[in-house]
């Protein structure tokens, strides 16, 4: 969320400076496509905000536009709070950590999700 924010607030700013301003070269049409783009940019990364899919042996997200797929044995453990769920890996990775307040997450549906999957599998649970 904030990402996309910095990006309309840019936008914002050089269509100001291209509306106060007067020179040729900020009344091109690139010039207004290159506010646009930003504007573009800023909704699409607004909208692809990062997930978990749970699945029969894996847990599948996406975290800075890169795919991470992890599989029930190379997970440590999972922490469950109310304002964020941790996926704590084996490997030497990060951890995954979603937070309810950033990214506007319902960790309570996706706690007792996570809760059935970790028993499923044998995987160590903690519950905040």
């Amino acid at each position: 969320m904030i990402l996309p924010g910095v990006l309309v607030l840019i936008a914002l700013l050089y269509s100001t400076v291209g509306i106060v301003g007067n020179a040729a070269e900020m009344n091109s049409w690139l010039y207004w496509l290159t506010i646009g783009l930003y504007l573009l940019l800023a909704f699409t990364l607004f909208m692809r905000r990062p997930y978990l899919r749970i699945n029969k042996n894996w847990v599948y997200t996406t975290k800075y536009n890169r795919d991470r797929l992890l599989e029930a044995g190379n997970i440590k453990k999972i922490k469950v709070s109310r304002k964020k769920i941790m996926i704590v890996p084996k490997i030497k990775d990060a951890n995954w950590v979603f937070y309810r307040t950033r990214n506007l997450f319902d960790t309570t549906a996706m706690g007792d999700r996570l809760e059935q999957f970790a028993h499923t599998h044998n995987v160590p649970f903690e519950r905040e």
